[in-house]
């Protein structure tokens, strides 16, 4: 099971390498902190190559991933092998921690110098810069992917206590849910609070559920009320409620809940108690759910840069655990009809206004406006994306491109390829939801 600790570290991504790619280095950094992550780099390399910062190893503790640069020369610095022997020894005691390796001269094999290297992924930097290929393996390279629904699953949000101290019957329930096939998902342990947008964000994943499961611990702190101790699960308890969701509660005690959640269709959980019911419990309650599924929608022109829109939609899919439908995948009659709905049904949606240039300016995209006003005119979570016609000409003007119906709503501006992932990724990884199912044993 992931940890909240292990989540919670400060650092997406340390960077490894050697003073002589110091300039690629700081390109890496400036990608992956434009995609909305945060990096440690080390501009203090040691050209005498005989000195190990003691300090590298506490940052690489206070990170989730390590991107080495690793070539001929760089694998033979101590202080990128400490790195390294640092990396491995997070991946040996955290599952979580990914190790990449961007490869940065042709045929050079990192394991031939380094033994039990363990890579979690790599990529090939060989000519120095970015592709869409390299772009979006470093991307998803960089965390463990959610997984996606089976078709007919039906969705749940969690709403429980992780605290493994606490008394409460959270593992015997979850694990019946999912042995009946339920996909369960919840707010992302990273997120930093609940008070920074924590209602919405919360609203935002239940929107993509049908089911709502609570699992009460027993809270009592004779300094504290019950209000007080429990005071996020009623907001989400609120919110499910609002959105019409079929609700589950258990709770280790009754008595120790606020009034605004205590009542008879709370079960009562006695550990130690057997509990021969619980299984047709979660099967009555997963028929009521349904297969409500939760996607996305990028709307784009697909007959250009078709293995740029392919990145993004696997970025998409393994950050958010939806998945991510494209116009060009609709098939059979009527598909005009098709895409209004799956518009109208999405819990996200993305449109990239215009991908390339004529006369200086961004060559529109009818289609990709329909489709984003489809979005707009059903209140859907909208997000635009554009080229930047400042690439080509730095005196022209970002807003002209813009068609007039969208000048109010911003725009994530790329300038190539890889620009663009990166602002696919941002939008996405702060709309990320947790897949539960993939912590269960």
């Amino acid at each position: 099971m992931r940890t909240r600790d292990f989540e919670q570290r400060e650092y997406d991504c340390f960077i490894s390498y050697g003073s002589e790619d110091l300039e690629l280095a700081e390109q890496m950094a400036a990608f992956i902190e434009s995609s909305g992550l945060k990096v440690f780099i080390d501009k203090r390399r040691f050209f005498a190559a005989t000195e190990v910062d003691e300090g590298l190893a506490i940052k690489m503790s206070q990170s989730k991933s390590c991107l080495a640069l690793l070539s001929s020369h760089s694998i033979e610095k101590p202080y990128v092998k400490e790195e390294i022997r640092l990396a491995k020894s997070e991946a040996v005691n955290h599952s979580e921690f990914r190790l990449v390796a961007a490869i940065l001269e042709q045929g050079f094999q990192p394991s031939d110098h380094i033994k039990g290297l363990g890579l979690r992924s790599w990529l090939s930097l060989v000519d120095g810069h970015l592709t869409v290929e390299s772009a979006r393996n470093l991307l998803l390279s960089l965390r463990m992917p959610e997984s996606l629904p089976h078709k007919g699953q039906p969705h749940v949000y969690v709403s429980c206590s992780w605290r493994d101290e606490e008394t409460h019957p959270r593992d015997e329930v979850l694990a019946q849910m999912k042995a009946q096939g339920a996909f369960l998902v919840g707010d992302s342990r990273d997120q930093s609070s609940f008070q920074e947008e924590g209602a919405k964000r919360i609203h935002r994943i239940m929107s993509g559920c049908s089911g709502f499961l609570a699992i009460y611990p027993d809270r009592t702190e004779t300094q504290k009320t019950p209000e007080e101790l429990y005071k996020y699960f009623p907001v989400e308890l609120e919110i499910a409620r609002e959105l019409g969701l079929v609700e589950r509660i258990y709770c280790a005690r009754r008595k120790s809940l606020p009034t605004s959640i205590r009542g008879k269709s709370v079960l009562e959980w006695k550990e130690g108690t057997p509990w021969p019911d619980l299984q047709s419990q979660v099967a009555s309650f997963l028929d009521d759910v349904g297969t409500k599924h939760p996607h996305s929608f990028l709307a784009t022109d697909y007959k250009r840069s078709q293995n740029r829109n392919e990145a993004a939609k696997d970025i998409i899919e393994n950050l958010v655990g939806m998945q991510c439908h494209l116009g060009k995948e609709v098939l059979g009659s009527d598909l005009r009809k098709q895409i209004r709905i799956l518009i109208r049904d999405a819990n996200l949606v993305i449109a990239d206004l215009g991908c390339s240039l004529q006369d200086n300016e961004v060559r529109i995209n009818i289609n990709t406006c329909i489709e984003a006003g489809i979005a707009f005119a059903h209140e859907k979570p909208l997000f635009l994306t554009m080229l930047d016609p400042t690439v080509q000409d730095s005196g022209a003007s970002k807003t002209h491109s813009v068609p007039f119906f969208f000048r109010d709503h911003s725009i994530e501006w790329y300038q190539d390829d890889h620009g663009f992932l990166a602002n696919i990724y941002r939008i996405a990884f702060n709309r990320r939801r947790r897949v539960i199912n993939d912590e269960l044993h």
